[in-house]
Protein backbone atom coordinates (compact mmCIF):
# COMPACT_ATOMS: atom_id res chain seq x y z
CA UNK A 1 0.00 0.00 0.00
CA UNK A 2 2.60 2.28 0.83
CA UNK A 3 4.47 1.60 -2.33
CA UNK A 4 1.86 2.20 -4.34
CA UNK A 5 0.75 5.51 -2.62
CA UNK A 6 4.58 6.14 -3.36
CA UNK A 7 4.09 5.68 -7.60
CA UNK A 8 0.92 7.81 -6.95
CA UNK A 9 2.67 10.65 -5.08
CA UNK A 10 5.67 10.39 -7.65
CA UNK A 11 3.14 10.41 -10.52
CA UNK A 12 2.08 13.81 -9.39
CA UNK A 13 4.93 15.29 -8.73
CA UNK A 14 6.25 14.14 -12.33
CA UNK A 15 2.87 15.49 -13.55
CA UNK A 16 3.36 18.83 -11.34
CA UNK A 17 7.05 19.32 -12.84
CA UNK A 18 5.88 18.73 -16.38
CA UNK A 19 3.44 21.19 -16.71
CA UNK A 20 5.76 23.84 -14.33
CA UNK A 21 8.76 22.64 -17.18
CA UNK A 22 5.86 23.65 -19.46
CA UNK A 23 4.99 26.80 -18.51
CA UNK A 24 8.63 27.73 -17.77
CA UNK A 25 9.27 27.01 -21.46
CA UNK A 26 5.58 28.67 -22.92
CA UNK A 27 6.36 31.84 -20.75
CA UNK A 28 9.96 32.14 -22.19
CA UNK A 29 9.37 31.47 -25.63
CA UNK A 30 5.83 32.88 -25.96
CA UNK A 31 5.86 36.19 -28.32
CA UNK A 32 5.35 39.48 -26.24
CA UNK A 33 3.59 42.41 -27.52
CA UNK A 34 6.01 45.18 -28.63
CA UNK A 35 6.42 48.25 -27.53
CA UNK A 36 3.74 50.80 -29.03
CA UNK A 37 4.20 54.51 -29.29
CA UNK A 38 1.55 56.85 -28.90
CA UNK A 39 2.21 60.46 -30.10
CA UNK A 40 0.80 63.60 -29.68
CA UNK A 41 1.01 66.26 -31.91
CA UNK A 42 0.30 69.98 -31.84
CA UNK A 43 -2.78 71.43 -33.42
CA UNK A 44 -2.73 75.15 -33.81
CA UNK A 45 -5.86 76.71 -35.35
CA UNK A 46 -6.04 79.18 -38.17
CA UNK A 47 -7.02 82.30 -37.41
CA UNK A 48 -8.06 86.02 -39.96
CA UNK A 49 -5.11 87.67 -41.59
CA UNK A 50 -5.89 91.50 -41.02
CA UNK A 51 -3.02 93.47 -42.78
CA UNK A 52 -4.81 92.79 -46.00
CA UNK A 53 -7.50 95.40 -44.80
CA UNK A 54 -5.30 98.24 -44.11
CA UNK A 55 -4.93 100.87 -46.58
CA UNK A 56 -0.93 100.10 -46.85
CA UNK A 57 -0.21 101.54 -50.16
CA UNK A 58 1.47 99.01 -52.58
CA UNK A 59 1.92 97.28 -49.35
CA UNK A 60 4.12 93.93 -47.75
CA UNK A 61 4.67 91.96 -44.61
CA UNK A 62 7.27 89.86 -43.38
CA UNK A 63 9.43 88.37 -40.76
CA UNK A 64 13.03 86.49 -40.62
CA UNK A 65 13.06 83.20 -38.88
CA UNK A 66 15.39 83.50 -35.93
CA UNK A 67 15.77 79.96 -35.69
CA UNK A 68 17.47 79.79 -39.12
CA UNK A 69 16.98 83.54 -40.58
CA UNK A 70 14.43 82.34 -43.54
CA UNK A 71 12.66 85.09 -44.37
CA UNK A 72 8.99 85.00 -45.30
CA UNK A 73 7.29 87.71 -46.78
CA UNK A 74 3.37 88.35 -48.24
CA UNK A 75 2.40 91.16 -50.73
CA UNK A 76 -0.85 93.11 -49.37
CA UNK A 77 -3.79 93.54 -51.66
CA UNK A 78 -4.19 91.84 -55.06
CA UNK A 79 -4.03 92.42 -58.44
CA UNK A 80 -1.41 93.50 -61.36
CA UNK A 81 -1.17 97.13 -59.11
CA UNK A 82 0.34 95.06 -56.68
CA UNK A 83 2.10 92.27 -58.33
CA UNK A 84 4.03 93.97 -61.51
CA UNK A 85 7.58 95.52 -60.61
CA UNK A 86 7.31 99.51 -60.36
CA UNK A 87 9.93 102.34 -60.03
CA UNK A 88 11.66 101.95 -56.43
CA UNK A 89 12.98 105.40 -56.17
CA UNK A 90 15.83 105.21 -53.42
CA UNK A 91 14.93 101.91 -51.80
CA UNK A 92 16.93 100.71 -54.57
CA UNK A 93 20.11 101.81 -52.21
CA UNK A 94 19.07 98.53 -49.89
CA UNK A 95 20.40 96.59 -53.13
CA UNK A 96 23.93 98.93 -53.54
CA UNK A 97 25.09 98.60 -50.01
CA UNK A 98 24.30 94.53 -49.92
CA UNK A 99 26.29 93.97 -53.36
CA UNK A 100 29.00 96.45 -52.26
CA UNK A 101 29.44 94.97 -49.06
CA UNK A 102 29.81 91.42 -50.76
CA UNK A 103 32.56 92.83 -52.54
CA UNK A 104 34.25 94.76 -49.76
CA UNK A 105 33.03 93.12 -46.65
CA UNK A 106 33.46 95.47 -43.66
CA UNK A 107 32.83 94.26 -39.92
CA UNK A 108 30.00 95.89 -37.63
CA UNK A 109 32.04 99.14 -35.96
CA UNK A 110 35.03 99.36 -38.79
CA UNK A 111 35.06 102.48 -41.11
CA UNK A 112 37.06 100.21 -43.97
CA UNK A 113 39.17 101.88 -46.07
CA UNK A 114 38.78 105.58 -47.45
CA UNK A 115 38.62 106.95 -50.86
CA UNK A 116 40.24 110.29 -52.29
CA UNK A 117 37.85 112.33 -53.76
CA UNK A 118 38.41 113.94 -57.47
CA UNK A 119 37.05 116.84 -59.77
CA UNK A 120 34.58 113.87 -61.25
CA UNK A 121 32.93 113.43 -57.96
CA UNK A 122 33.20 116.90 -57.40
CA UNK A 123 31.24 117.41 -60.57
CA UNK A 124 28.19 114.21 -59.69
CA UNK A 125 27.38 116.26 -56.57
CA UNK A 126 26.65 119.45 -58.29
CA UNK A 127 25.19 117.64 -61.15
CA UNK A 128 22.75 115.87 -58.65
CA UNK A 129 22.25 118.70 -56.90
CA UNK A 130 21.19 120.59 -60.13
CA UNK A 131 18.21 118.00 -60.97
CA UNK A 132 16.97 118.00 -57.61
CA UNK A 133 18.36 114.30 -56.31
CA UNK A 134 19.33 113.85 -52.66
CA UNK A 135 22.82 114.31 -52.42
CA UNK A 136 25.78 114.67 -49.92
CA UNK A 137 28.63 117.53 -50.92
CA UNK A 138 31.65 115.72 -51.93
CA UNK A 139 34.54 117.88 -52.96
CA UNK A 140 37.63 117.55 -54.66
CA UNK A 141 40.99 116.80 -51.97
CA UNK A 142 38.64 115.44 -49.45
CA UNK A 143 39.33 111.53 -48.13
CA UNK A 144 36.15 109.69 -47.47
CA UNK A 145 35.78 106.27 -45.66
CA UNK A 146 33.46 103.30 -46.97
CA UNK A 147 31.70 103.61 -43.99
CA UNK A 148 30.85 107.16 -44.48
CA UNK A 149 29.73 106.54 -47.77
CA UNK A 150 27.56 104.28 -46.79
CA UNK A 151 25.99 106.75 -44.13
CA UNK A 152 25.30 109.15 -47.14
CA UNK A 153 24.01 106.61 -48.85
CA UNK A 154 21.57 104.88 -46.16
CA UNK A 155 20.62 107.83 -43.59
CA UNK A 156 20.47 110.94 -46.07
CA UNK A 157 19.76 108.68 -49.10
CA UNK A 158 22.89 110.65 -51.55
CA UNK A 159 22.14 109.60 -54.90
CA UNK A 160 25.81 110.66 -55.89
CA UNK A 161 27.36 108.70 -52.88
CA UNK A 162 25.27 105.61 -53.73
CA UNK A 163 26.62 105.85 -57.77
CA UNK A 164 30.34 106.46 -56.11
CA UNK A 165 30.04 103.50 -53.94
CA UNK A 166 28.98 101.12 -56.74
CA UNK A 167 31.75 102.68 -59.30
CA UNK A 168 34.82 102.00 -56.50
CA UNK A 169 33.73 98.69 -55.73
CA UNK A 170 33.31 97.38 -59.65
CA UNK A 171 34.93 99.69 -61.97
CA UNK A 172 32.33 101.05 -63.59
CA UNK A 173 27.92 101.24 -63.43
CA UNK A 174 27.63 98.08 -66.15
CA UNK A 175 30.01 96.20 -63.81
CA UNK A 176 27.81 96.89 -61.08
CA UNK A 177 25.09 96.04 -62.58
CA UNK A 178 25.94 92.31 -63.82
CA UNK A 179 27.30 91.77 -60.50
CA UNK A 180 23.97 93.24 -58.68
CA UNK A 181 21.58 91.42 -60.85
CA UNK A 182 23.46 87.79 -59.90
CA UNK A 183 22.90 89.19 -56.61
CA UNK A 184 19.36 89.36 -57.62
CA UNK A 185 19.53 86.07 -58.77
CA UNK A 186 21.22 84.33 -56.02
CA UNK A 187 18.69 85.31 -53.69
CA UNK A 188 15.72 84.22 -56.05
CA UNK A 189 14.55 87.85 -55.89
CA UNK A 190 12.95 87.51 -59.61
CA UNK A 191 10.31 90.56 -59.93
CA UNK A 192 13.60 93.22 -59.08
CA UNK A 193 15.32 94.73 -62.11
CA UNK A 194 18.55 96.58 -62.14
CA UNK A 195 18.18 100.06 -63.85
CA UNK A 196 21.51 102.50 -65.36
CA UNK A 197 22.15 103.76 -61.81
CA UNK A 198 22.90 102.30 -58.26
CA UNK A 199 21.08 105.16 -56.63
CA UNK A 200 17.43 104.53 -57.45
CA UNK A 201 17.53 108.06 -59.20
CA UNK A 202 16.52 106.34 -62.60
CA UNK A 203 12.98 105.10 -62.88
CA UNK A 204 14.62 101.64 -64.58
CA UNK A 205 15.51 100.36 -61.13
CA UNK A 206 12.26 98.02 -60.22
CA UNK A 207 11.01 95.70 -57.74
CA UNK A 208 8.14 94.42 -56.25
CA UNK A 209 6.33 94.99 -52.39
CA UNK A 210 7.85 91.47 -51.96
CA UNK A 211 11.34 91.86 -53.13
CA UNK A 212 11.68 94.94 -51.07
CA UNK A 213 10.49 93.09 -47.89
CA UNK A 214 12.95 90.31 -48.93
CA UNK A 215 15.85 92.72 -49.82
CA UNK A 216 15.01 94.73 -46.56
CA UNK A 217 15.27 91.99 -44.24
CA UNK A 218 18.54 90.86 -45.95
CA UNK A 219 20.01 93.98 -44.94
CA UNK A 220 18.79 94.41 -41.20
CA UNK A 221 20.56 90.78 -40.74
CA UNK A 222 24.12 92.32 -42.06
CA UNK A 223 25.40 93.69 -38.72
CA UNK A 224 27.20 96.58 -40.32
CA UNK A 225 24.24 97.57 -42.06
CA UNK A 226 21.99 97.34 -38.91
CA UNK A 227 24.52 99.66 -37.31
CA UNK A 228 24.81 101.98 -40.04
CA UNK A 229 20.63 102.08 -40.04
CA UNK A 230 20.39 102.44 -36.47
CA UNK A 231 22.17 105.81 -36.42
CA UNK A 232 19.88 109.24 -35.96
CA UNK A 233 22.80 111.12 -37.41
CA UNK A 234 26.67 110.56 -39.10
CA UNK A 235 28.98 113.37 -39.76
CA UNK A 236 30.89 113.61 -43.70
CA UNK A 237 34.28 114.62 -44.36
CA UNK A 238 32.96 118.50 -45.32
CA UNK A 239 31.64 118.15 -41.79
CA UNK A 240 28.17 118.37 -42.39
CA UNK A 241 25.98 116.62 -39.82
CA UNK A 242 23.30 114.45 -42.10
CA UNK A 243 20.29 113.09 -40.23
CA UNK A 244 18.41 109.51 -40.61
CA UNK A 245 15.40 110.00 -42.63
CA UNK A 246 13.34 107.10 -41.06
CA UNK A 247 11.21 109.08 -38.87
CA UNK A 248 10.08 106.14 -36.64
CA UNK A 249 13.77 105.14 -35.47
CA UNK A 250 14.37 103.69 -32.32
CA UNK A 251 10.15 103.42 -31.79
CA UNK A 252 8.41 100.26 -31.29
CA UNK A 253 11.71 98.16 -31.81
CA UNK A 254 12.16 99.88 -35.35
CA UNK A 255 16.02 99.60 -35.66
CA UNK A 256 16.56 99.70 -39.53
CA UNK A 257 14.75 101.03 -42.83
CA UNK A 258 14.96 103.71 -45.71
CA UNK A 259 12.53 105.99 -47.28
CA UNK A 260 13.05 106.57 -50.97
CA UNK A 261 11.04 109.12 -53.43
CA UNK A 262 10.79 110.46 -57.28
CA UNK A 263 7.88 111.20 -59.33
CA UNK A 264 7.65 107.88 -60.88
CA UNK A 265 7.79 106.08 -57.57
CA UNK A 266 5.70 108.33 -55.43
CA UNK A 267 7.10 107.71 -51.36
CA UNK A 268 8.15 104.53 -49.95
CA UNK A 269 9.38 103.41 -46.83
CA UNK A 270 10.61 99.84 -45.63
CA UNK A 271 11.01 99.32 -41.93
CA UNK A 272 12.69 96.78 -39.69
CA UNK A 273 11.70 96.20 -36.45
CA UNK A 274 12.54 93.55 -33.54
CA UNK A 275 9.51 92.77 -31.99
CA UNK A 276 8.15 90.81 -28.81
CA UNK A 277 6.03 87.87 -30.37
CA UNK A 278 4.92 85.51 -28.02
CA UNK A 279 7.89 85.61 -26.53
CA UNK A 280 10.22 85.38 -28.49
CA UNK A 281 12.12 88.56 -30.52
CA UNK A 282 11.38 88.27 -34.47
CA UNK A 283 12.54 90.75 -36.55
CA UNK A 284 9.56 91.93 -38.79
CA UNK A 285 10.01 93.81 -42.18
CA UNK A 286 7.02 96.28 -43.81
CA UNK A 287 6.86 97.78 -46.90
CA UNK A 288 4.71 100.70 -47.96
CA UNK A 289 5.40 101.83 -51.39
CA UNK A 290 3.15 104.41 -54.37
CA UNK A 291 2.54 107.29 -51.27
CA UNK A 292 1.05 110.92 -51.97
CA UNK A 293 3.45 112.12 -49.38
CA UNK A 294 5.77 111.12 -46.03
CA UNK A 295 2.96 111.54 -43.73
CA UNK A 296 1.09 109.33 -45.87
CA UNK A 297 3.42 106.70 -46.07
CA UNK A 298 4.91 106.31 -42.24
CA UNK A 299 0.99 106.44 -41.18
CA UNK A 300 0.82 103.20 -42.91
CA UNK A 301 4.09 101.56 -42.08
CA UNK A 302 2.53 102.36 -38.00
CA UNK A 303 -0.20 100.57 -38.76
CA UNK A 304 1.34 96.99 -40.21
CA UNK A 305 3.84 97.54 -38.01
CA UNK A 306 0.72 97.37 -35.42
CA UNK A 307 -0.77 94.92 -37.20
CA UNK A 308 2.05 92.49 -37.33
CA UNK A 309 1.54 91.85 -33.69
CA UNK A 310 -1.77 89.97 -34.82
CA UNK A 311 -0.82 88.75 -37.45
CA UNK A 312 2.78 86.85 -37.04
CA UNK A 313 2.57 84.39 -33.96
CA UNK A 314 5.25 81.78 -32.76
CA UNK A 315 5.30 78.60 -32.06
CA UNK A 316 7.59 77.28 -29.81
CA UNK A 317 8.88 73.44 -28.85
CA UNK A 318 11.86 73.18 -25.86
CA UNK A 319 14.20 70.30 -25.79
CA UNK A 320 12.76 68.07 -23.99
CA UNK A 321 9.45 68.57 -24.66
CA UNK A 322 6.72 64.81 -24.33
CA UNK A 323 5.17 64.62 -27.26
CA UNK A 324 4.16 61.09 -26.75
CA UNK A 325 5.06 57.83 -25.33
CA UNK A 326 6.38 54.49 -25.93
CA UNK A 327 5.01 51.67 -23.46
CA UNK A 328 4.49 47.81 -23.24
CA UNK A 329 3.51 46.15 -20.10
CA UNK A 330 6.64 45.53 -18.57
CA UNK A 331 8.22 49.43 -19.08
CA UNK A 332 7.35 52.52 -20.94
CA UNK A 333 9.57 55.79 -21.78
CA UNK A 334 8.73 59.60 -22.86
CA UNK A 335 9.33 60.27 -26.60
CA UNK A 336 10.64 64.13 -26.44
CA UNK A 337 12.19 66.63 -28.36
CA UNK A 338 16.04 66.11 -28.73
CA UNK A 339 16.53 70.00 -29.08
CA UNK A 340 13.90 72.93 -29.17
CA UNK A 341 12.34 74.69 -32.19
CA UNK A 342 11.01 78.06 -32.94
CA UNK A 343 8.89 78.50 -35.88
CA UNK A 344 7.05 81.86 -36.67
CA UNK A 345 4.14 81.59 -38.78
CA UNK A 346 1.22 83.71 -40.41
CA UNK A 347 -1.68 83.11 -38.16
CA UNK A 348 -4.08 82.07 -41.01
CA UNK A 349 -1.46 79.48 -42.57
CA UNK A 350 -0.26 77.68 -39.42
CA UNK A 351 2.04 75.32 -40.01
CA UNK A 352 1.61 71.08 -39.21
CA UNK A 353 2.83 68.56 -37.31
CA UNK A 354 3.45 65.42 -38.81
CA UNK A 355 5.66 62.46 -37.35
CA UNK A 356 7.60 59.72 -39.10
CA UNK A 357 8.74 57.07 -37.65
CA UNK A 358 12.57 56.22 -37.88
CA UNK A 359 12.73 52.62 -35.84
CA UNK A 360 10.74 49.90 -36.95
CA UNK A 361 7.39 49.33 -35.19
CA UNK A 362 8.64 45.36 -34.36
CA UNK A 363 11.28 46.31 -31.70
CA UNK A 364 10.61 45.32 -27.76
CA UNK A 365 13.42 47.24 -26.27
CA UNK A 366 14.93 50.69 -26.47
CA UNK A 367 17.98 52.85 -25.23
CA UNK A 368 17.59 56.36 -23.67
CA UNK A 369 18.22 58.66 -26.23
CA UNK A 370 18.16 56.73 -29.17
CA UNK A 371 16.55 58.46 -32.22
CA UNK A 372 12.70 57.09 -32.90
CA UNK A 373 11.29 59.26 -35.50
CA UNK A 374 11.57 62.78 -36.57
CA UNK A 375 9.20 65.55 -36.26
CA UNK A 376 8.05 68.01 -38.29
CA UNK A 377 6.38 71.29 -37.38
CA UNK A 378 6.18 73.53 -40.81
CA UNK A 379 9.29 73.12 -42.67
CA UNK A 380 11.28 72.49 -39.53
CA UNK A 381 12.78 68.91 -38.34
CA UNK A 382 13.33 67.79 -35.06
CA UNK A 383 14.55 64.30 -33.81
CA UNK A 384 12.52 62.94 -31.04
CA UNK A 385 14.19 60.45 -28.71
CA UNK A 386 13.16 58.04 -25.96
CA UNK A 387 13.46 59.62 -22.45
CA UNK A 388 14.80 56.51 -20.80
CA UNK A 389 15.85 52.96 -21.29
CA UNK A 390 13.07 50.19 -21.84
CA UNK A 391 14.89 46.90 -21.35
CA UNK A 392 13.16 43.47 -23.23
CA UNK A 393 11.39 41.80 -20.26
CA UNK A 394 13.11 40.12 -18.13
CA UNK A 395 12.97 36.22 -17.18
CA UNK A 396 11.21 37.18 -13.84
CA UNK A 397 9.02 39.55 -15.48
CA UNK A 398 8.15 36.86 -18.14
CA UNK A 399 7.62 33.81 -15.31
CA UNK A 400 5.32 36.08 -13.00
CA UNK A 401 2.85 37.73 -15.39
CA UNK A 402 1.38 35.06 -17.43
CA UNK A 403 -1.48 37.33 -18.64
Amino acid sequence: AIMELMKKLVGVIAGVLLVVAGYVCWALLRPLPLLTPSVKLQTIDAQPFTSDKLDSGRGAIGFVNPANREISCRALGNGEEYASPKPTASIAKLITAQVVLGKMPLAKGESGPSLSLNSQDEASYWQDLAVGGSSVQMMAGQTISQRQLLEGTLLASANNMANRLAIWAFGSMDNYRQVASQWLRDYELADTIIGTDASGLDPSTKSTPTDLCKILLLASQQPILAEIMSEPEATMPSGEVIHNTNRLLGRDGVFAGKTGFTHEAGRGVVTASRRRIDGVTVIVGVVSMGNDSYNTAFRRTEQLLESSRRDIAVSQLKANTSVGKLSSTWGASRLVTAKPVTVPYWVDSPPKSKFVHYLSDEVDSASAGSIYGQLSLGNNQINVITERTIKPASLTWRLTHPF
